[in-house]
């Protein structure tokens, strides 16, 4: 389309092709283990009944339930945003704190864990977008909710392959997560220590 061709003039194409025969000349298509070789697609693990947990627990942590209706008898309604972060993130008993939610195992797969590829191809445009912008000094890569961090270990695999076209510009690294269980898998995958919050 006509928007399409203005915001990608030849020569911005161009330099995306280079880069992506730079950034991917060294890698395989896949993520191992987790791709059938016949087909190349993701092959899901049984899907686990949603809204079932053990007995042991349902005793073991408090009811969000109670929570929400106590927390309304004392300060009255809540908005639909107070709601959410409260199912969400309450430290207790919030969905995102609680419990592992990605991967086959959990309640739902995102497109970093199926594939590198889709990270990557982030990547590669991220480092056009940079170029495009005049190469400046400080790059700052923000990330909201990065899950197993998946998606961030891609784009700094490209920007490592890409490290003579990136140069000496400064590369921060900023992820926004709520699970402190998701921040030590973060961590390790992007830095090799479980110990620390990434």
């Amino acid at each position: 389309t006509t928007f399409h061709i203005k915001i990608w003039g030849e020569t911005r194409m161009k330099v995306c092709q280079q880069l992506l025969s730079r950034a991917f000349s060294h890698r395989a298509a896949f993520r191992t283990g987790s791709v059938t070789p016949d087909t190349g697609r993701w092959r899901c693990a049984p899907a686990a009944p949603l809204c079932s947990s053990s007995a042991q627990d349902r005793k073991s942590r408090p009811s969000m339930l109670k929570h929400l209706s106590a927390k309304i008898r004392s300060t009255g309604p809540i908005s639909v945003s107070e709601y959410m972060r409260e199912v969400l993130t309450n430290p207790v008993a919030g969905y995102y704190v609680r419990k592992m939610m990605l991967g086959p195992e959990g309640d739902f797969i995102t497109s970093p864990e199926i594939s590198q590829v889709f990270g990557e191809l982030l990547g590669v445009w991220m480092v056009s977008e940079w170029m495009a912008a005049g190469r400046p000094r400080r790059l700052q890569l923000v990330e909201l909710g990065p899950g197993k961090g998946s998606l961030m270990a891609d784009v700094l695999r490209v920007f490592g392959q890409l490290r003579s076209v990136v140069g000496g510009a400064s590369v921060s690294v900023h992820l926004v997560e709520v699970s402190p269980v998701l921040s030590r898998v973060q961590a390790e995958s992007l830095t090799g220590t479980g110990g620390q919050e990434a």
